[in-house]
């Protein structure tokens, strides 16, 4: 079968493509603009998006190599754009909702949705799922890393009881 612009192959290795120069060319500046530690503290500020970028450009090399050699002789299907666009719409409600709600209930509310949107239907999961990451992200960035996260008052005080 010959491929065409429209064809999902040749747009699934075309958005890996460029997904993966952005990621290139964001982890040169990261470590272009590096400045060392400030503050006192070990790690500089581009410590943390410097391992967020590696990610990103190891899966966006992973899903190339994909859309260019696995997915060669398989058939051709159709695109479904619902995702996307529940993806774009839930990504701009996170981020116009974070500083005024806070992380955890705009990430679970995330954690529940999105599944939900891709076509994930085992609701018991998609709570245990859910409430586990949200409550392991919070714990982790405000007390491994130090990092705090926005919340309101009633979520910190119950998160805090937690042992």
């Amino acid at each position: 079968m010959k491929s065409t612009i429209t064809s999902g192959k040749l747009l699934r290795a075309i958005f890996s493509a460029v997904v993966l120069a952005m990621g290139v060319f964001l982890l040169a500046y990261a470590y272009r603009v590096d400045q060392g530690a400030i503050g006192g503290s070990n790690f500089s500020p581009m410590f943390y998006p410097k391992i967020i970028l590696w990610c990103w450009v190891t899966l966006t090399s992973v899903m190339l190599a994909q859309s260019a050699y696995f997915l060669k002789d398989q058939p051709e299907i159709a695109l479904n754009w619902f995702p996307l666009l529940a993806g774009v719409i839930l990504i701009g409600l996170v981020c116009g909702l974070l500083q005024s709600i806070g992380f955890v209930p705009v990430c679970l509310g995330f954690m529940l949705f999105y599944p939900a949107c891709l076509g994930y239907r085992r609701k018991l999961v998609l709570v245990v799922v859910g409430v586990l990451f949200t409550i392991g992200c919070w714990y982790v960035f405000n007390n491994i890393l130090g990092i705090s996260l926005p919340e309101l008052e009633f979520v910190e005080n119950f998160l805090y009881s937690i042992p």
